[in-house]
């Protein structure tokens, strides 16, 4: 699903109908029912996905959807594919709810048969109910909006000779997600290059806002791969947007973010037209103080190299995995050296021996699909849960020796203030020149092309959390990436897994690009339809769709 879509025809009834965040269901049934004629039936009132469960239900709650009833929420709450099937639920659920008033209708994700989150006197609010899953920023959430759902629009087509000429493409419909379109090439001996979560689709905000990738060093970005859109701007036309026409649209569509231009309802990507052998390392590490400082110093002295060499991947606190579509298994046993021998003597801080505090394995694939479902499974991604998230893009000029000590230590200091929750991705396209390909450069902000990094901190609070802790979780995830931002002042942050509260955040998101995005922004949506939280000519913070915003 576009998460685009989410406001192109809520705005439409905030405008028509006067709806407020206390009153969803405040348009008429005559309003509604002719609304509903002129769309062959199709119009639905989304439900909180946890209705079933409460016995108190305030005003404009409708009845619980098929499919989840009580017992069948409770079992499949942490299950992230399950959700991701339905209009409504969200991967991080805060979005869920209102969070200015703490309005909404949520369970204990640690143990959804916690009867207190949803016995008298809880009672289930409307909050903001999503028709996409995946949205840290909450750009897929408004209260009292109507949304498109194109969950359903799932279709793949391969064509070995699409123009433009000489390259090979894959057309994916706009809900279809990654989880099948990796399954699509590895049947037909291609490699599609896509995110590392099975549910996010693939031409939504993923491509649209920059999307990044395990093999994104060497084949770049999602927006850099887009050779074609198709797509329904404000004014109700129907365009195609590509090198050749409507080059302006196409441009900001790859990389200016969803939920701006248009809603997408095809993209055509470019694809690697053979399977992409890997060499891949995985590991686990004890992380004491002294552990992290070693492990830090190394990937900081050795990350440009590492680039240049091909790897790409995540590195998490305290794990891993990289990986390498350019070198063989030995010339990748040499190039990760300085880790292994890391490895072998590195001790857990609690008595053992040389080697006791480190684990690592080596693995090779033959096609994306295995590492793919490597990457998900050994991730350590969370269940469905309140999450506060901030990134930063790390340049290669601070890994040169005279300022490599100084971003050591600010690595350090955010794990410090993250409490352990910070991460270090090999997944920026260092290696890819996307200005000698057919579809020429991308929209997103030009600190992609020199960063080493993409550096982020992902922090939790409790589901029954109310503002105050909602909002203290957002400032120390802020505060956590503040040693980064002060090293790289006018940088950039990844505009899908940034700070909600972003500082300066059109500078963050698309730098020197911003301008020309904004009039492009204004030629195609002069009236200003299409809004929301710091994207493109954002209307700023009194807008109807950022009232739940803290």
């Amino acid at each position: 699903m576009a998460w685009s879509s989410v406001y192109t025809l809520g705005l439409v009834l905030l405008l028509l109908g006067g709806v407020s965040a206390k009153d969803p269901l405040g348009v008429s049934q005559s309003e509604w029912g002719a609304f509903n004629a002129t769309l062959g039936g199709r119009l639905g009132r989304g439900v909180p996905f946890a209705r079933d469960c409460f016995e108190s239900v305030d005003f404009g709650v409708g009845p619980a959807a098929p499919g989840t009833q009580c017992s069948t929420v409770q079992a499949k709450y942490p299950d992230n594919a399950f959700r991701a099937q339905l209009y409504g639920p969200r991967q991080v659920t805060q979005w869920e709810i209102c969070q200015k008033t703490s309005e909404g209708c949520l369970l204990d994700s640690n143990n959804p048969t916690n009867s207190s989150a949803y016995s008298p006197p809880a009672v289930c609010h409307q909050g903001s109910v999503s028709p996409y899953y995946h949205d840290f920023l909450g750009r897929s959430s408004a209260p009292a909006t109507l949304s498109l759902w194109t969950q359903n629009i799932k279709y793949i087509t391969y064509s070995s000779s699409f123009t433009p000429e000489g390259c090979k493409e894959k057309y994916n419909g706009a809900g279809q997600d990654m989880d099948s379109l990796f399954i699509f090439a590895d049947q037909h001996n291609i490699t599609f290059i896509g995110g590392s979560w099975r549910t996010v689709g693939a031409a939504g905000g993923w491509a649209q806002g920059g999307g990044h990738s395990v093999l994104t060093n060497t084949y770049g970005l999602g927006a850099d791969r887009v050779v074609q859109f198709k797509v329904v701007t404000p004014d109700g036309l129907y365009r195609t947007a590509n090198a050749c026409q409507n080059k302006d649209l196409f441009w900001a569509l790859r990389g200016g973010g969803g939920g701006t231009f248009g809603l997408v309802l095809e993209a055509t990507s470019e694809v690697a037209p053979k399977s992409v052998p890997t060499v891949s390392f995985s590991w686990s590490l004890t992380p004491t103080p002294e552990n992290l400082r070693s492990f830090m110093t190394i990937l900081v002295e050795n990350a440009v190299r590492w680039s240049q060499e091909g790897w790409g991947g995540y590195v998490y606190t305290p794990a891993g995995i990289i990986a390498n579509p350019l070198l063989n298994a030995s010339q990748a046993a040499q190039s990760l050296k300085p880790i292994t021998d890391f490895f072998k003597n590195v001790k857990n801080g609690a008595g053992g021996g040389a080697g006791s505090g480190a684990q690592g394995q080596w693995t090779e694939y033959s096609t994306f699909l295995p590492l793919f479902t490597a990457i998900v499974s050994g991730s350590g991604i969370p269940n469905p849960k309140n999450r506060a998230i901030a990134s930063r893009l790390v340049p290669r000029s601070l890994f040169n020796p005279a300022n490599s000590s100084a971003l050591v230590e600010a690595a350090l200091e955010v794990i410090t203030r993250s409490s352990g929750t910070a991460s270090f991705y090999f997944a920026t396209p260092f290696l890819y020149d996307v200005k000698k390909t057919q579809q020429g450069d991308s929209s997103v902000t030009p600190a992609w092309r020199d960063a080493v990094w993409h550096a982020l901190v992902d922090i939790e609070w409790p589901w029954d959390g109310g503002a105050e802790q909602a909002k203290a979780t957002y400032k120390k995830a802020s505060y956590a990436m503040d040693p980064l931002r002060k090293l790289t002042p006018g940088g950039g942050a990844y505009q899908n897994e940034a700070d909600v509260y972003e500082p300066d955040f059109a500078q963050s998101f698309w730098g020197s690009n911003y301008a020309k995005l904004l009039d492009i922004k204004h030629k195609y949506d002069p009236d200003g339809l299409l809004d929301c939280w710091h994207c493109v000519g954002w209307k700023g913070n009194k807008t109807p769709i950022a009232s739940c915003y803290l």
